[in-house]
């Protein structure tokens, strides 16, 4: 499992570990985790996509917190499609290997 990171919002999240448990805390030492952050900037990223086993694609704005469920409008969209599966698979990638990126684990 690969895990791409806003580094503002992970910067803000460890900043606060020692109060409120961190979402990377239960994942540390995961043998099959690994974990990049995008450096800290005022281009804050907002996306929230993943694909599962190269079969199933999940793209949309929707926040998997409370208040995204419950309060905010939001849209999740799932696809099965091999050629949007193939364009995310790239643009992660892209990403995913930029040469800035913090690797966490």
């Amino acid at each position: 499992m690969r895990i791409y990171r806003d580094g503002e919002e992970y910067e803000r999240e460890e900043a606060q570990a020692r109060r409120h448990r961190s979402a990377r805390q239960p994942l540390s030492g995961e043998a099959n985790i690994r974990i990049r952050v995008k450096p800290p900037s005022r281009d804050y990223m907002h996306l929230k996509q993943l694909c599962v086993d190269g079969r199933l694609l999940r793209t949309g704005s929707a926040n998997w917190s409370p208040s995204g469920e419950k309060r905010q409008d939001n849209d999740a969209n799932y696809s099965t499609d091999p050629n949007a599966i193939k364009r995310f698979e790239r643009d992660f990638e892209a990403l995913w290997n930029r040469s800035d990126n913090i690797v966490v684990q």
